[in-house]
């Protein structure tokens, strides 16, 4: 299994996208569900995307391929670097934005309120998930797509993005 590194651009921004794009459907129903009880669009840009989840699946796909076939090591590796990535992207976020999109305040072992023990065990779950199961299924979509349509999409979705903007609706304060 090759390390995102290794792959074509276009082929890194896609899986960049459907990381981002999964997580914007798990945001919705998860707000929608058990919060609000209704649609609501998460995530600070127009569009069907939360590219903090892209960072963390690509951050989690950097990791040495070496510990792509463990558990431990892959768990505890994950979940620190994708709370890394939470906790700087709620920084930069709010120092750009002067609003803040997620607060773990009330929850128990909390940083800040920008991240939480809760969130960090799940993402080393998701962590080892991505590496084990999802990333290699991912891996042979794209090759199933061919690169004509990977071409194609990553451009046309790229263009897309470029023009989306953001937005400061969704932000919690």
């Amino acid at each position: 299994m090759l390390p995102i590194y290794q792959l074509p651009f276009r082929q890194a921004f896609l899986i960049f996208i459907m990381f981002s794009f999964v997580g914007w459907i798990s945001e919705v129903l998860y707000v929608g569900i058990f919060h609000e009880h209704k649609f609501v669009n998460r995530g600070f840009l127009y569009g069907p995307i939360c590219p903090v989840y892209g960072f963390g699946g690509v951050v989690i796909l950097l990791l040495p391929p070496s510990l792509y076939n463990t558990w431990i090591p892959l768990f505890f590796a994950s979940m620190i670097l994708c709370t890394t990535v939470e906790y700087f992207v709620s920084w930069i976020m709010e120092k750009t934005f002067h609003a803040r999109w997620w607060d773990y305040s009330h929850y128990k072992f909390n940083v800040n309120g920008r991240i939480c023990l809760l969130n960090s065990v799940l993402f080393g779950v998701l962590g080892l998930a991505v590496i084990h199961f999802v990333y290699p299924y991912m891996l042979q979509f794209l090759n199933w797509l061919g690169s004509t349509v990977i071409r194609v999409s990553s451009d046309v979705i790229a263009a897309a993005l470029s023009g989306c903007g953001s937005k400061s609706g969704n932000a919690v304060n």
